[in-house]
């Protein structure tokens, strides 16, 4: 199939590949390969007893979402970040023998190493942007049968896991947003079980494709441990930890406030930049420790949590409006429900400073809807799931002394 690929040039004079996507009819024929590929793994399951038939055609019915999505539903042009993770999970799935090849880490490794696993997962072809939509999708699945079989969801949230517009959009496309929430539920399941070596090993790949979203992790392990640890002296080093990390967080306040406004312009620019006008970095103001920070922040979060809501533009927009609405209720729902339950109380004191840890390390540097609307989904579905195993965890061995 190498003829779907022609060789072009950038700007730069640097080669790259162009991805022609083949004719309808050869997509369907060879997606649906990968398709049956895919499912073939529940099947063994349901053979093995793993999963239950009702799981079994659940999870076939949820695999069909990438068929529905690039060139059905709208155009990839849409999410036009896609062509990279084809192209060079391409390249990875021909050069897989070839140690050389592994110099592609050297730049752009965040959307290299995603491609590299997608390269590795078992497919049959990788000729249209649905291709990588069946691995993203068929990771999501299992997932979340793996959650639903261990019973840690309630029936809201399985709702939610399989109706939600975000979450079957992003895990049916070629982009790494549903590999980042997949491996966040998967570190948070193991963090919990205690499952360390196996933490390490997902956690480093979590580092290399999204550090932002792995301090996140690091900070859900350090009020775990420091507040809903198992021993007294766990708990007090865990205290020490985030009072140090306090500390050292204010003496070099400026260096990090450096770092921050050096990553914010460059996605300032990016979207208000050179390329619609000279003047308009003019309007950008860099970040400063003081009053009318607070007022940036709290502005910033408010966007990041009704987007798109002030440049609605289509339907699309409509529906994911509605479904964050869906989604802060379900959470809200959710705590104050089980905020009756005493102990129950800390951790949900714990994942109400990682909502807003998350929501504000993002809210300040992110100023496109797109990018804030998948990048939001990640960070709530993580709450949500993390939320639901942390406290069935809890509560089972809660039973057991």
């Amino acid at each position: 199939m190498d003829n779907w690929y022609t060789s072009s040039t950038d700007a730069f004079g640097s080669g790259f590949l162009t991805f022609v996507v083949p004719p309808a009819i050869i997509v369907f024929i060879l997606e649906f390969g990968n398709y049956f590929l895919l499912c073939s793994f529940f099947y063994f399951a349901k053979k093995y007893k793993i999963i239950n038939s009702n799981l079994f055609y659940l999870a076939l019915l949820m695999m069909i979402t990438p068929f529905l999505i690039n060139d059905f539903l709208f155009s990839w042009h849409k999410l036009p970040d896609q062509s990279k993770y084809v192209l060079y999970t391409r390249d990875v799935r021909h050069n897989i023998f070839d140690p050389v090849f592994f110099g592609f880490l050297d730049t752009g490794s965040k959307v290299k190493i995603s491609s590299f696993i997608f390269g590795h997962t078992p497919l049959i072809s990788l000729e249209s942007y649905k291709s990588i939509g069946f691995i993203n999708r068929f990771y999501y699945v299992v997932l979340f049968l793996f959650i639903v079989k261990k019973n840690y969801l309630s029936l809201n949230t399985k709702l939610l896991a399989i109706f939600s517009p975000s979450l079957i959009i992003y895990s049916s496309v070629s982009l790494r947003d549903s590999l980042i929430l997949v491996l966040m539920v998967l570190i948070t399941y193991l963090v919990l079980k205690r499952l360390y070596i196996l933490t390490i090993l997902f956690g480093l790949i979590l580092y290399f494709i999204k550090p932002q979203n792995f301090f996140l992790i690091l900070c859900m392990i350090t009020l775990v441990k420091a507040f809903v640890g198992r021993d007294s002296y766990h708990k007090a080093f865990f205290k020490y930890v985030i009072v140090a990390m306090a500390i050292l967080s204010y003496l070099n306040a400026d260096l990090i406030l450096e770092t921050f406004n050096s990553i914010r312009v460059g996605l300032y620019i990016e979207q208000y930049g050179y390329y619609k006008s000279i003047t308009a970095t003019a309007a950008y103001q860099p970040l400063v420790f003081n009053y009318e920070f607070l007022q940036e922040l709290a502005k910033a979060n408010l966007n990041f949590l009704t987007s798109p809501l002030k440049n609605p533009s289509s339907i699309f927009h409509i529906i994911l409006i509605v479904e964050a609405i869906i989604i802060y209720c379900v959470i809200v729902s959710i705590f104050y429900r089980d905020f009756k339950i005493i102990k129950l109380r800390s951790i949900i004191n714990i994942w109400i400073i990682i909502i807003l840890i998350s929501i504000s390390l993002y809210s300040l540097v992110i100023f496109n809807d797109g990018q804030i609307t998948r990048y939001r989904f990640v960070l709530l579905y993580w709450v949500i799931f993390g939320y639901e195993i942390h406290k069935n965890i809890y509560l089972k061995e809660q039973e057991k002394k």
